[in-house]
């Protein structure tokens, strides 16, 4: 099993930082027209540190949140397993990196336990040289996660 490692190369990287990579690789596709505003990722791990679920959220305008996709690992009766975007979003890079993160989510240092929120902020150079350097450490595209057809917001 491959294990990704952070930039000094010591440590398994952790999976905050492959969802915040993700973002910030697709921020032009998610926030187009603004080089200001705020993404939410919301998630929920289980008790072995996998995640359960997470809801990733756009803002342009202060207060006033977009919902861009939700994610869930296992189906209970309220939904099923897979990524269900939001009306507005419709980006298959978007969709295939996160899948690819989720996929290989084993191979990172995990979240903590329960609840939690990871803010990500207009990019800069070192966010943008950070994601690059992810990116070609990735793997190739995992479709065990179906994407589903959009929800409303």
């Amino acid at each position: 099993m491959t294990s990704f490692t952070n930039s000094e190369g010591q440590q398994p990287a952790r999976l905050e930082s492959a969802l915040k990579n993700a973002v910030v690789e697709s921020w032009d596709e998610l926030m187009p027209d603004s080089k200001s505003g705020l993404i939410h990722i919301e998630y929920q791990t289980r008790p072995d540190g996998s995640l359960d679920f997470l809801f990733i959220w756009a803002s342009k305008i202060r207060g006033y949140w977009n919902l861009v996709c939700e994610l869930w690992t296992r189906p209970l009766w309220s939904h099923v397993a897979g990524i269900r975007l939001g009306n507005d979003y419709h980006d298959p890079a978007f969709t295939s990196r996160l899948e690819l993160v989720i996929a290989h989510q084993n191979e990172y240092a995990t979240l903590p336990c329960g609840r939690g929120l990871i803010q990500v902020y207009p990019p800069g150079d070192v966010e943008w040289t950070e994601a690059t350097h992810r990116k070609k450490a990735g793997h190739s595209h995992d479709p065990s996660l179906s994407v589903r057809k959009p929800v409303a917001a």
